[in-house]
């Protein structure tokens, strides 16, 4: 891999093959100049390119956080409630093909509301599988390198201006970054889904950062 030295002093990472500049093509900003977008995103695969400056000071990524945290134990109850709720359904389904049988012959036939607990049930499993993505995760118990933490912040950055995490194409760019061909899309997802902090960072600058981490670099 080739590092590219733009205006004296800023530092991007050069993609070599054609898939790896069609990944980083089909990146796309809702807003803004999307080659400073791309810039950005190249300023940061040097970084994470160079592991030995991990000493010095990281781009600080700011995300779009949801403000929203739940614990595991509130997705559980709900899909225990609605496991409960859809058995008592059964149930009365049956109670009342059995009461038909029967029939009343003065009074009006009472109607449980089935129908009403069906949709109940299935409220409870979409909120569910919604609250699942913003489940606090475990505190970590040692330390996360610099370089993955860079990993996180390119996926979250561009998350945050393009609406998608777009896996498969940033574990291309990143198979690159870490000279690692089977970095793929799997790994990327569980690298991120443990290592991910729960605090948002703040914005920073990635040029900046670039420009410290290649003066560290010279030294």
């Amino acid at each position: 891999m080739t590092l590219v030295q733009q205006s004296g002093s800023s530092y991007v990472f050069e993609l070599e093959t054609a898939k790896q500049k069609a990944a980083l093509k089909a990146l796309k900003p809702t807003s803004g100049d999307r080659e400073q977008f791309h810039r950005l995103v190249l300023h940061l695969l040097w970084i994470i390119s160079k592991p030995e400056i991990d000493d010095s000071p990281r781009p600080q990524i700011r995300i779009a956080a949801p403000g929203y945290v739940v614990p595991a134990a509130k997705v559980r109850e709900f899909r225990r409630s609605a496991k409960s709720v859809q058995q008592m359904t059964e149930r009365l389904a049956k109670d009342v093909e059995k009461l038909q049988q029967f029939g009343f012959s003065r009074l009006p036939f009472p109607q449980p509301p089935i129908e009403e607990l069906k949709v109940y049930a299935n409220t409870l499993i979409e909120q569910a599988a919604y609250d699942e993505q913003y489940i606090r995760p475990t505190p970590l118990r040692h330390r996360t390198k610099p370089q993955t933490r860079d990993i996180i912040g390119l996926v979250r950055f561009v998350e945050h201006h393009t609406g998608s995490p777009h896996w498969n194409r940033l574990s291309t760019l990143l198979q690159a970054a870490l000279r690692d061909s089977g970095f793929n899309r799997d790994r990327l997802r569980k690298l991120v889904k443990y290592h991910e902090l729960t605090s948002p960072k703040g914005m920073g600058s990635l040029r900046a950062a670039a420009k410290r981490a290649a003066a560290t670099r010279s030294k």
